[in-house]
């Protein structure tokens, strides 16, 4: 569970980061790291809701 939390806070950092360097620096090598992140937190997100759905009831 620690891990999810710890991609999930990682990927948000790594996107707003990015963001400013691509609006700053002005390249755009800066969108694909920003694709990657987004990437990495779909993944982050489906692992946790398997993990919340892991512990409904079954019905």
């Amino acid at each position: 569970m620690e891990l999810v939390i710890l991609i999930v806070v990682g990927s948000v950092i790594s996107i707003i980061v990015n963001l400013f360097l691509l609006i700053f620096k002005k390249k755009s090598i800066y969108f694909k790291y920003i694709l990657l992140s987004l990437l990495s937190l779909v993944v982050g997100s489906f692992i946790f809701m398997m993990i919340a759905l892991q512990a409904l009831p079954n019905g």
